[in-house]
């Protein structure tokens, strides 16, 4: 009797340590957002960037750095009328340019601008190959301004650790507005405020 219980329990742990183990399911990034407004830019419309050596630091917001805004939020903008290559002059008062260096992990990022404070304002990042070799009258501001912008970078993970996009911010006026950039990292983004303009936000 004793032996048949041995056995039996032999056979027992025998199927219990030779089960095969099921693997775990990878995790999947974050789908990109659908926004209402947003202008679409992919790995194709990035240029090389690097970070530039500001004496104060960049602002950063989910790991997409906004080069000529400082740490604290505080950019300069410039009246379009004499400040090339800006190529329109009919919509927007002031315009703001802005390259951003875009994160090496992410699959996709969007930027998107909250108006507050009274100021309209709109993001004009543009294609790198439209910005560098379009020629005068060529295209507009309008065609790349929008409520937020969306860039999927999935096919270009791999050589992104210095990509980033020319362009910058639009406004009507300067003054002070919000931004919220999310990545496929950081689905839950963050949220900043931005001035421009000796008025800036209240209280700053």
């Amino acid at each position: 009797m004793a032996i048949g219980v041995a056995m039996f329990l032999a056979v027992i742990t025998s199927c219990t340590t030779g089960a095969p183990e099921h693997p775990s399911e990878p995790t999947l990034p974050a789908p990109v957002p659908s926004i209402t407004g947003a202008v679409m830019l992919g790995c194709s419309d990035t240029v090389s960037l690097s970070a530039r050596d500001h004496e104060t630091p960049q602002l950063t917001v989910s790991q997409v750095v906004f080069t000529m805004i400082d740490a604290a939020g505080h950019g300069d903008a410039y009246a379009t009328t004499g400040s090339p290559p800006v190529k329109d002059t009919q919509r927007f008062g002031y315009f703001a340019k802005t390259p951003i260096l875009l994160p090496a992990e992410a699959d996709w990022v969007t930027i998107e601008v909250v108006r507050t404070g009274g100021t309209e304002a709109w993001t004009a990042w543009v294609p790198a190959a439209v910005w560098t070799t379009g020629s005068e009258g060529s295209w507009r501001l309008d065609d790349y301004a929008g409520d937020a912008l969306v860039i999927t970078l999935d096919r270009c993970r791999s050589t992104l650790g210095t990509r980033g996009l020319l362009g910058g911010l639009v406004m009507d006026r300067t003054g002070c507005f919000d931004v919220v950039v999310r990545t496929s990292t950081h689905p839950r983004g963050e949220r900043r405020t931005v001035s421009y303009g000796e008025d800036g936000c209240p209280g700053t």
